[in-house]
């Protein structure tokens, strides 16, 4: 079903921000699928405030009570001037035959969330646990990522499967570093780039190897001032961003909480690019947000492997603004811009910002010195919009 079909099976309402969709246990029979702006999920429990996720284009809400026909159990609020697509139970059953795929996608989204709120339930034990042990009072404050419990959705160190096998140690280098913000020497795994074997490439241009998975060991991170960035980029800081990342310790420190008991873990390799990109923006550097694009992507992906769609949709939306941005800045010569410029246009696309995906896949697809491959790409790409519209 394409977004045209889509739209005439449901009706679109714009909505300003600030605005409430509805409330926690309104009665209401309608589910809403985000096309522009974003909203927020929350409830309210002993007079506070929870957010539970932040719905971004392409993410949907509201269908427990479209299925079910029970009240609604949290609020819906506008945090940017949005569209929303809305699905009455009337025309619910024609948009399923006409496209199974969404009931399949509902079903995804709702496990998802039970993932979700497992894990934050796995976390808040965790927490109430360290208060007894600690002595630490009810109102005590324990943050992970940054992030307090309860308000958003870290990913413990320790959930997630344990990617990094002893298979892979004939694959990788075990490299000695020396951390040039701290001086610490440490030893960290990267791999062999001549014992990878290429498989495929997705339409994110994201590469897929048989054996292993370099998006594990990208990353090299200090473990005494949680510096972290990409192992061929680790030396390559100046004294004044050394002085910028030495005043920040404590607050990366005490954002994070990286136990080395966990590295093998995807949750322990998905907060330590969450470190990374905390390194990159401290710095302030405009010149920088291709790479913090990059990274953000990159997390996309990691999030999609633990199946935490609403994380993953933020870290795309994310990615999409820095290279916008780098973009503009138009700094990284003629190959990363062709790349870029697909990015965008294939990032707008899954948001449904179809002038932005048709304009920058466009350019790819008509770029005159690129990259044949990516030409080709954004070719099929441009077509598919069309067909779209």
């Amino acid at each position: 079903m394409s977004i045209t079909d889509l739209l005439r099976s449901g009706y679109t309402q714009p909505v300003p921000r600030g605005a409430f969709i509805f409330h926690e246990n309104d009665q209401g029979a309608e589910m809403y699928i985000v096309l522009k702006g974003s909203v927020e999920i929350f409830m309210n429990s002993n007079n506070q405030k929870i957010t539970l996720a932040e719905i971004t284009p392409g993410g949907f809400f509201g269908e427990m009570s479209l299925l079910e026909g029970q009240c609604r159990t949290a609020s819906a609020y506008t945090t940017s001037n949005s569209i929303l697509l809305i699905v009455t139970k009337k025309n619910f059953d024609e948009v399923i035959s006409k496209a199974p795929q969404v009931a399949l996608r509902i079903m995804q989204g709702l496990s998802s969330r039970i993932r979700e709120l497992n894990m934050r339930l796995k976390q808040t034990i965790a927490v109430e646990e360290r208060q007894v042990l600690t002595g630490e009072g009810e109102s005590g404050a324990f943050s992970q990522g940054g992030t307090a419990v309860g308000v958003t959705q870290p990913v413990p160190i320790e959930c997630g499967p344990e990617v990094i096998k002893e298979k892979h140690f004939d694959l990788l280098l075990h490299k000695e570093f020396t951390c040039p913000v701290c001086g610490k020497v440490f030893k960290s795994y990267i791999v062999k780039e001549s014992k990878l074997k290429q498989v495929r490439r997705t339409e994110e241009l994201r590469v897929i190897y048989d054996d292993i998975d370099p998006l594990f060991y990208t990353l090299v991170m200090c473990p005494d001032c949680y510096y972290a960035r990409k192992h061929d980029e680790f030396a390559e800081i100046d004294e004044i961003s050394r002085k910028k990342l030495i005043a920040t310790i404590n607050d990366r420190k005490s954002g994070f909480s990286l136990d080395q008991a966990y590295w093998r873990t995807l949750g322990f390799i998905i907060q330590t690019y969450r470190v990374a990109i905390e390194c990159y923006e401290c710095l302030g550097k405009r010149n920088l947000d291709g790479k913090i694009a990059g990274l953000l992507l990159n997390l996309s992906w990691l999030y999609d492997l633990m199946e935490i769609t609403g994380e993953a949709v933020k870290a795309k939306s994310a990615a999409l603004n820095k290279y916008k941005n780098a973009y503009i800045m138009g700094s990284g010569g003629e190959e990363q811009d062709h790349k870029i410029e697909y990015l965008i246009g294939r990032l707008s696309w899954d948001r449904a910002e179809l002038k932005e995906a048709r304009e920058y896949t466009f350019k790819a697809a008509t770029r005159q010195n690129g990259h044949s491959l990516l030409k080709q790409m954004a070719q099929d790409l441009l077509e598919e919009i069309k067909t779209a519209e």
